[in-house]
């Protein structure tokens, strides 16, 4: 498999071509399939979508939904792009991927790169799955790049009562945007990022009490 070049853009109009039907035919794959908030996604300029994480299909129901508002460009884990059909598939519909600890960096600096050019970054923030599981433990990158790029970031929630998989329900919440100029960053460094990441963390977190407390009422 060719390795992903983080040297320039991927830009492809496959995404435009492709996100009309999956959104229109996605209902058919999650039942059912609820989704809230899409009007809080802004149409231009640099965002990160920051959502929890169920299962590694999550970018599909966020795409779908975004679908006619924005592009959304997902990092996602490195070994997804191992397999030829889904490494095809991401790079396509705008993904990239990141490898853990320093091999990081390049996916940064390429994120860092699309917001600079007022791009939507998506990003799962907790960095590994946690299918019915409150949100937490969220890694620093997500702040580092809205510090160091002036991004606004949209807290999204998706719930299940199950893992999120092809067949069970599944529901997505788009919050309220957050300002990069009301994002509390301190000094920008270690313990500021903590307390930014957190921040954003907490609104996640809401959603998605939000979207299980629904569930269970309608249960």
């Amino acid at each position: 498999m060719k390795p992903f070049d983080y040297t320039k853009l991927n830009i492809d109009p496959f995404y435009r071509r492709f996100g009309k039907p999956a959104s229109r035919l996605l209902p058919l794959f999650y039942k059912p399939l609820c989704v809230s908030g899409v009007e809080n996604i802004p149409p231009g300029g640099a965002v990160i979508i920051a959502c929890n994480h169920l299962n590694a299909r999550d970018p599909v129901p966020i795409m779908a939904a975004a679908f006619g508002r924005r592009e959304i460009h997902f990092m996602a884990k490195a070994e997804l792009f191992e397999n030829p059909f889904a490494a095809y598939f991401f790079r396509r519909m705008g993904g990239f991927p990141v490898k853990r600890g320093l091999g990081a960096r390049n996916a940064l600096s390429y994120a860092r790169r699309l917001l600079e050019a007022g791009r939507a970054v998506g990003i799962f923030p907790e960095g590994m799955r946690r299918p019915g599981e409150a949100p937490h433990d969220a890694r620093t990158g997500i702040a580092k790049l809205a510090y160091e790029t002036g991004a606004d970031i949209l807290p999204a929630a998706l719930y299940s009562p199950g893992r999120g998989t092809f067949g069970e329900p599944i529901a997505l919440c788009f919050g309220k945007l957050i300002p990069n100029s009301t994002v509390d960053f301190g000094d920008g460094k270690s313990q500021g990022r903590r307390r930014a990441t957190e921040q954003v963390m907490a609104e996640i977190t809401r959603l998605w009490a939000q979207l299980k407390a629904e569930h269970e009422m309608k249960s």
